[in-house]
């Protein structure tokens, strides 16, 4: 049986976070950065995780550059 392949999606917010998470930012310098507080930081860090199939932030970071989400500067 073949198996069906779904495009993920992630959130303008959880695509924003991603590229601050690939930029060295703590959760607590996000969380700051956008003026939210911590614990929903990482909520949607946990949702992207869970969207992805990652198993950790850096996992999460090489996902976003291999599916373009993030771009490689210079």
């Amino acid at each position: 049986m073949e198996q069906k392949t779904r495009k993920i999606t992630l959130t303008e917010r959880e695509k924003r976070i991603l590229e601050m998470v690939s930029n060295g930012f703590t959760n607590l310098e996000i969380s700051q950065e956008l003026n939210v507080k911590p614990p929903t930081i990482s909520t949607v860090i946990l949702n992207a995780l869970r969207k992805t199939g990652c198993i950790n932030r850096s996992h999460l970071v090489r996902w976003g550059f291999e599916n373009e989400i993030l771009k490689k500067e210079g």
